[in-house]
């Protein structure tokens, strides 16, 4: 199989586990409570919804709950690519890693990825800053060096 195949098959499979939560948020299945009840959810409603893997050349295959749980950060990664946001969110004041699998807001998606990121103190600017490896990010001021003579003529 080519490479080219692999990723339009990966991308296919992959589109059909952002089908599968669109839907799921239709029926008001959503939130879940953890990652491997929404996964076997995921593959109970592939088996109920009789999707299957249209392309060509490809094996066949069953969107498993195991699956579906390698896969879903590749799953919400798709949606938002479509500006839809599907991601864990922990409950507000609770004890523990208690939270809900559900569809966000844009806001509250920038809201969770700026507090998960609030404690990475590598770089100096602040979440509205654009990351750049440049000099003028860095203030430095790189010496031009003169070429060194060849030691042998």
């Amino acid at each position: 199989m080519n490479k080219d195949l692999g990723t339009e098959i990966r991308k296919e499979r992959i589109g059909i586990g952002t089908d599968i939560l669109i839907q799921m948020d239709k029926e008001e299945e959503l939130p879940m409570p953890n990652k491997y009840r929404l996964a076997k959810t995921m593959a109970e409603y592939f088996i109920k919804g009789d999707y299957v893997d249209t392309l060509e050349h490809s094996k066949k295959w069953r969107g498993t709950a195991d699956y579906w749980m390698s896969h879903l950060s590749d799953v919400c990664a798709m949606l938002r690519e479509q500006h839809r946001y599907f991601e864990y969110v922990p409950d507000v004041g609770g004890k523990g890693f208690t939270g809900q699998w559900k569809f966000t807001s844009k806001q509250e998606y920038e809201t969770k990825l700026r507090w998960e990121h609030a404690d990475i103190g590598t770089r100096t600017e602040n979440h509205n800053d654009k990351v750049t490896d440049g000099n003028e990010k860095w203030k430095l001021n790189v010496p031009v060096l003169p070429d060194v003579p060849r030691l042998t003529d």
